[in-house]
């Protein structure tokens, strides 16, 4: 076979690629993820208690926190899931966040002088989310990872990184319910240290998954 009529095979039924087929297979990934998280959660640790008005304040800003890390790294996801393609800055907007909410939470511990009647009377809750968190990031992380296979992402471990954030960030998404009412500085130190947990664990795990 001559080389034109290798070409001429090769491109004879060339498509145009579905850049929203990388979109469409995040957002239910996300949605099965988040779905399963809730789940787990009313499983495992169930709402427990009944939200005053405290507890609201506590589950909104919990709620803004984690779907605002969702969010931003959604992006970074989309537009790093194709082969090649060089995103900078997305990986450190994401974690700017947590990082923020673990050093206020770290402060605030350290200022009021309570880091230790806090850091021993903490709600078993919310030191168990150390625990649950990356544990029920499990199914949002394999589902992430299914939708960014479509795309064949380069750059593996730091999208790698992103689907670990993101999964974790859904998974304490799930968790703001039982813990709403529990003392605002424990539970963000704690679920910050989980979604780290959870991006540390994807930059390990994500190359071996997304290879391909």
């Amino acid at each position: 076979m001559r080389t034109d009529q290798l070409i001429d095979s090769l491109t004879a039924n060339l498509q145009p690629v579905d850049r929203g087929r990388v979109s469409r297979r995040l957002h239910i990934a996300l949605a099965i993820g988040l779905a399963a998280a809730l789940g787990e959660m009313f499983l495992f640790i169930g709402p427990h208690q009944a939200l005053d008005g405290r507890g609201l304040v506590g589950l909104f800003s919990q709620l803004l926190f984690t779907l605002g890390i969702v969010a931003t790294t959604a992006v970074f996801l989309l537009r790093s899931a194709h082969p090649g393609t060089e995103v900078r800055g997305f990986p450190a907007l994401a974690s700017f966040p947590v990082g923020a909410i673990v050093a206020f939470a770290a402060a605030g511990l350290v200022l009021s002088h309570r880091f230790i009647s806090v850091g021993m009377t903490v709600d078993n809750s919310s030191l168990a989310c150390l625990l649950y968190i990356p544990l029920f990031a499990i199914v949002p992380f394999a589902t992430v990872a299914w939708a960014l296979r479509t795309g064949a992402p380069t750059h593996l471990a730091r999208v790698g990184t992103a689907a670990g954030l993101i999964a974790g960030a859904l998974s304490a998404s799930a968790c703001a319910l039982p813990c709403a009412n529990n003392l605002y500085v424990a539970v963000a130190l704690c679920h910050g240290l989980a979604i780290e947990i959870c991006a540390g664990l994807g930059a390990k795990v994500g190359p071996r998954i997304l290879r391909w």
